[in-house]
């Protein structure tokens, strides 16, 4: 799985895009998608890029934009164990540092790739408890259920992985996990979808509606490119103080999940 430099379609100050033919590679190896699905994977990832560039495309950088060209063609989707696996590869391999153990999916920023759990191993994680509350008593409408709550994973996952490509670099953790849920809870909505909320979802979703409410448009800037001058940029951040961390993303229970 070693990558060389005429793996990569688009090269620009350090930063690379991989090319199409090195994630099939990657999918022949670990992907749980039978290669007849990756069509309509693949369709998913159109569809939220479309919205997302639609609706945001004028905060993004030109260069980001072309860099990004192409994401349905860079989408791996394995199980939970092959996500570690890869990510602590790709992470520690490309002088990243992220922590894997809890990871359900992950972007690698050098090759612009999104990584995400199969959403059927997440549903099978489920404890009984939540698989019978979610599905119902009767089996026929039980599995229609099942079936769209796995999509809306998949639609979540994939929204936030593909969120987090496009973010600006040097950004307080904080301030751009709130905006990747904010931002994906927007995006799916405006395709008639819900999102899939984890504990403290909301609180984080609020938190930057609040900054948008106080600085508009601004906050997208920072967000997607980070060019605000030095005092407006550091009077948003300030909102984001270490208790305020600590209350959005308790470090005794957050993980980087959805």
């Amino acid at each position: 799985m070693q990558a060389r430099q005429e793996d990569y379609r688009y090269v620009s100050e350090g930063r690379y895009t991989a090319d199409r033919d090195l994630v099939d590679s990657l999918k022949l190896e670990v992907s749980t998608q039978a290669p007849s699905q990756d069509s309509a994977l693949k369709r998913t990832a159109a569809t939220i890029v479309k919205t997302l560039e639609r609706s945001y495309g004028s905060y993004i950088p030109a260069s980001k934009l072309e860099e990004l060209d192409g994401i349905p063609d860079r989408i791996l989707m394995t199980d939970g164990e092959s996500l570690r696996a890869v990510g602590t590869y790709w992470h520690e391999e490309r002088k990243g540092r992220q922590n894997t153990e809890y990871m359900i999916g992950t972007v690698y920023r050098e090759g612009s790739i999104v990584h995400i759990t199969d959403p059927r191993n997440i549903w099978d994680g489920l404890s009984p408890d939540n698989k019978k509350m979610l599905m119902g008593d009767g089996v026929e409408s039980g599995e229609v259920m099942k079936r769209g709550y796995i999509g809306l994973i998949l639609a979540t996952e994939l929204t936030h992985e593909i969120v987090h490509l496009y973010q600006a670099p040097m950004l307080p953790e904080t301030f751009f996990e709130c905006g990747a849920r904010w931002y994906t809870e927007a995006i799916l909505k405006m395709q008639e979808y819900s999102s899939i909320l984890s504990l403290g979802d909301q609180e984080r979703i609020d938190f930057y509606q609040t900054l948008l409410d106080r600085y508009g448009d601004d906050v997208h800037h920072l967000f997607f490119n980070n060019s605000l001058g030095f005092e407006r940029r550091t009077e948003i951040l300030e909102e984001i103080t270490p208790e305020l961390s600590e209350q959005l993303f308790p470090a005794e229970i957050f993980s980087p999940k959805i």
